[in-house]
């Protein structure tokens, strides 16, 4: 891209999870139908059933919704849906499509879509976090912000479910949190704002290892500390990540998950006061749940 080329916030990515639908809905209706930026979608959805997500975003708004595809080039005025079982990551001009590990239990996870989005795109992110439970998407939304990007989340209090945006609020100072709908009306002005300058991003930015983009496993040295908890996937020993806002946990096969997504708080955020008879995860005393 040549020097004199005004670069803007044009690559805008959303997660969601429960009462993602809903919150997708709004938010696509009030995009405009010249938005100048491409949005990708990341929502919690079963492995084993179609989605037809696509179909309901294009009918509520302005904006072509479609699955992505591996390999699939990146075209302006769409939204792109990740499909079900599979991870959406993003390169330079493509989007990716992985049956790597699943992180917090869910493929596609929020979390590797917004890694791969600030790895490929530095600052010309845009992050937005809608209506979930748990915490998938804290993480990479702070990945985002690290590099230059913009973090939005939507409104706690008008959310389905709190959880996915109370966390992300609490991992990184966000720079808007509002209703859904008027996160759309606003992305359509933001998306046109010129991104920081290389010298304003120089003590923000680092390096993201592409295993950890990519979510799959590695033969190299494991970061962190391991704990006393399993993978609920496989088994293996979680290693800490050490997050502080955002405490995160991930195995040596690449299975991740978030504090919240630990079988003790998945037990109590499903209204369960039953003990689970493990440590608990969110504990730093290694308390026993």
């Amino acid at each position: 891209m040549p020097e004199n080329e005004r670069v803007t916030h044009d690559i805008v990515v959303v997660g969601a999870s429960a009462g993602g639908v809903q919150a997708l809905v709004a938010l696509v209706s009030t995009l405009p139908a010249d938005l100048d930026a491409t949005v990708f979608v990341a929502l919690h959805v079963p492995s084993y059933a179609p989605s037809v997500l696509p179909t309901i975003l294009s009918r509520r708004g302005a904006l072509l919704a479609t699955h992505a595809e591996d390999g699939e080039p990146v075209e302006r005025g769409r939204i792109y849906v990740a499909p079900p079982d599979w991870h959406l990551l993003l390169a330079e001009g493509r989007m990716q499509l992985e049956r790597g590990p699943k992180e917090n239990g869910h493929r596609p996870a929020i979390d590797a879509l917004f890694r791969s989005a600030a790895a490929a795109y530095g600052p010309r992110v845009v992050g937005v976090v809608l209506s979930g439970a748990l915490g998938d998407g804290s993480l990479g939304l702070r990945e985002i912000k690290a590099r230059g990007g913009l973090a939005m989340v939507q409104d706690p209090g008008e959310a389905l479910y709190s959880s996915m945006p109370r966390t992300a609020i609490d991992a990184v100072r966000p720079d808007l949190v509002a209703p859904a709908a008027e996160l759309g009306r606003l992305l359509g002005e933001v998306v046109r704002t010129p991104v920081p300058t290389q010298r304003d991003l120089e003590e923000a930015m680092h390096e993201v290892e592409m295993e950890e983009v990519e979510g799959g496993a590695s033969g190299a040295a494991q970061n962190g500390q391991p704990s006393s908890f399993g993978c609920p996937d496989c088994g293996g020993v979680l290693w800490s990540e050490n997050e502080q806002a955002a405490r995160a946990f991930r195995c040596r096969v690449g299975h991740a998950i978030h504090g919240r997504a630990t079988p003790c708080w998945r037990r109590w955020a499903s209204g369960s006061r039953r003990r689970c008879g493990s440590r608990c995860a969110r504990s730093r005393s290694g308390r026993i749940c």
